[in-house]
């Protein structure tokens, strides 16, 4: 029973930290042309916060065994909707190396009652990451960025992407320095302990996870009132949070490979919980003991 104990839907509340924000525009795993020697792999999560659904993530990887593309969204669910509604599109577009992804091409797109803006982060020749944004980031937050920005940077689905790249040996084992435009932070992964999900866990997915951890770490771009909050608060800004990876077979790259399956942690305050409601790799479930939910 991997996270059922974290699972209480009698409390309320609302607000989240888009961790896994990936997906397509469509309400079923349609993405782009897949051939023969492309792996699919379809992704839905529900997202609560202290026992309310306020999110719907989905992810769609595309990839074969030197490139890949990833598509996404966020979309706010319920009341929080109403009041807060928002959208986050993204998608990204790389080749694999080493078993790591790395970008050529990222865009964000994020609509909200505050406006839309949009996003695109480069890497030229020397691997270094530049961003164009159709709005303005403060001079001080643009030079904090430019001071840290070096070659090995990746967007945050790539790092996402590379992280369930990893073998068994190597899960939950590397950091990963993110880059979306606005931030630069840290994203480390602590191997914990087996915690498979079973009958009485929430979600499609059914058979081995791993539970690891994730840090979330800034490094540069902060906003001076984000600062001044954590200062106030004595932080650093650090937040961690359990990931459950699960192991599944890839033919194209002939090997196994591990996606997340449920996450679980404190934000501002609050709990929340993310799960698989739907998944399938090329059209099938991701394991015998799982169902697509499709």
């Amino acid at each position: 029973m991997a996270f059922s104990r974290y699972f209480n839907k009698s409390r309320t509340a609302a607000c989240i930290a888009a961790l896994f924000a990936f997906t397509t525009f469509a309400t079923t795993p349609i993405g782009p042309a897949q051939s023969a020697d492309e792996e699919a792999i379809y992704l839905k999560y529900d997202v609560f916060v202290s026992g309310l659904r306020i999110a719907t993530l989905k992810i769609f990887m595309n990839f074969t065994d030197e490139s890949y593309t990833l598509q996404g969204r966020l979309k706010t669910k319920g009341l929080i909707d109403i009041f807060a509604s928002s959208e986050f599109e993204a998608h990204t577009q790389g080749t694999i190396r080493q078993s790591l992804a790395d970008p050529h091409m990222f865009y964000v797109e994020t609509e909200s009652n505050k406006g839309d803006r949009q996003t695109t982060i480069t890497w030229n020749d020397q691997d270094v990451p530049s961003a164009a944004r159709s709005y303005q980031l403060a001079e001080y937050r643009v030079a904090d960025i430019a001071e840290h920005a070096a070659s090995g940077i990746s967007d945050p689905l790539s790092g996402l992407f590379s992280a369930s790249l990893a073998g068994s040996t190597e899960l939950c084992t590397d950091s990963y320095r993110v880059y979306d435009g606005r931030t630069i932070f840290d994203l480390t992964y602590s191997a914990g302990s087996r915690d498979d999900f079973d009958e009485g866990d929430p979600g499609v997915y059914r058979g081995e996870a791993h539970r690891c951890e994730l840090r979330y770490s800034p490094v540069a771009g902060l906003s001076r009132r984000r600062q001044a909050a954590l200062d106030d608060a004595n932080s650093n800004g650090e937040e961690s949070y359990n990931v459950w990876m699960a192991p599944i077979n890839s033919p194209v790259l002939n090997r196994i490979v591990h996606v997340p399956v449920g996450s679980a942690g404190i934000y501002d305050g609050k709990q929340f919980l993310l799960y698989l409601d739907a998944a399938s790799i090329s059209g099938q479930p991701l394991n015998i003991q799982s169902q697509t939910g499709l």
